[in-house]
């Protein structure tokens, strides 16, 4: 009986992981090609009606917005548990506190976060980074790249209490936005940022499972003041 309940709860397991998900190879490319046209656009038409912002001093921002995160693993309590990437859909959002070196150059602290269900568990995941901003000839473009810290918590479901799993690896960020000047102190700021995680080993109802990491494509629009 104690083995047919060890089967059961790593069937679970492999279930709450698997279900919904996508092959590495049907990697949604699609929806990757039609946020960057979109932000292509968008930027194009913001050079035309947008003058470059001013920069210098302190600056601090927040922003909200759609996340799709994909989590990936190199093996779990079966076989199968691995063999695909589940992706999961929810909220989004960023922090930023920093300074302005230049035009073209700034230095920030940024937190960006996300918050979903994969499958019946909830995922809580966060990057902590130190980031580089560069605005390419002092316009409104910026293009952002930063390593820090990545964390993941995750909530699993299960008689009794819920089994809760909390990690922190190493992270990495990368994204575009563009500068809209909404007065002499705020900037609105439409993003699409990368954010990836790796946690190593977490612990399912099941048993165990190793190389688990995060990419959360994050799609928001915050608001800077300086």
């Amino acid at each position: 009986m104690a083995c047919s309940r060890a089967s059961s709860s790593a069937t679970s397991a492999v279930r709450l992981w698997r279900r919904r998900s996508v092959h590495l190879k049907e990697f949604p490319m699609g929806v990757i090609r039609g946020c960057l046209l979109t932000t292509a656009l968008a930027l194009t038409f913001g050079v035309t009606t947008a003058a470059a912002q001013e920069r210098g001093g302190f600056f601090f921002g927040i922003g909200a917005g759609y996340g799709s995160n994909w989590i990936s693993c190199d093996r779990g309590p079966t076989p199968a548990t691995c063999d695909s990437t589940t992706q999961a859909n929810g909220f989004a959002g960023f922090f930023k506190i920093g300074g302005h070196l230049s035009e073209t150059f700034s230095l920030a602290f940024e937190s960006n976060g996300w918050f979903g269900s994969v499958e019946s568990a909830d995922l809580w995941q966060s990057n902590f980074s130190g980031v580089a901003y560069y605005y390419p000839g002092g316009g409104n473009l910026m293009l952002r790249g930063g390593l820090g810290m990545a964390t993941a918590q995750f909530s699993f479901p299960q008689p009794g209490p819920s089994l809760v799993t909390s990690k922190t690896g190493f992270g990495v960020t990368a994204g575009v936005g563009y500068d809209f000047p909404i007065g002499f102190v705020a900037v609105l700021n439409p993003v699409v940022n990368l954010n990836y995680g790796n946690y190593g080993t977490i612990i399912t109802p099941g048993g165990e499972i190793t190389g688990v990491s995060t990419l959360v494509l994050q799609l928001a629009v915050g608001v800077t003041f300086q």
